[in-house]
């Protein structure tokens, strides 16, 4: 959503989708993720060995936000499960700290929208990118790495 675009646009396979994937977070190992080895079909030998990138380096839109935004997203991204925050702990998180604590009470069924305060407002790509949108069917066209 940040992008505008999927963040690890997989063409062809599970492969190439996993390349893409691992050439930003690291390719995972039991020093970052104990216990990976021991899952089915588990194999490091055909993406070798990747270090993390920083995701400020991959997407550069995360530069002009606060870093709050780039916390938000390593923790959504972390390859360990056990260590990867959960939708509801992303609610919670920073990043959110601007809306008003009634957010957090509504049900599932409740409007947002209810909460004084609140509105909509344009999407980081429109503030950034005013023009017109990039229409669904380029997307398959487009380079994104």
């Amino acid at each position: 959503m940040l992008q505008g675009a999927p963040a690890f646009p997989g063409l062809s396979d599970v492969s190439e989708q996993l390349k893409k994937i691992f050439s930003v977070l690291g390719v995972p190992s039991e020093e970052t993720w104990p216990g990976v080895s021991l899952l089915p079909n588990f194999s490091t030998d055909s993406f070798g060995r990747c270090d993390p990138r920083s995701l400020r380096s991959v997407w550069k839109r995360l530069g002009l936000l606060p870093s709050k935004t780039e916390d938000l997203v390593q923790n959504l991204l972390r390859l360990d499960p056990r260590v990867r925050i959960s939708a509801q702990d992303g609610l919670h998180h920073r990043y959110f700290s601007f809306l008003p604590p009634e957010v957090l009470n509504l049900s599932d069924s409740e409007s947002i929208f209810k909460v004084p305060g609140v509105s909509l407002e344009p999407e980081v790509r429109d503030r950034f990118y005013p023009g017109p949108r990039v229409r669904p069917s380029l997307l398959d066209r487009a380079k994104f790495w």
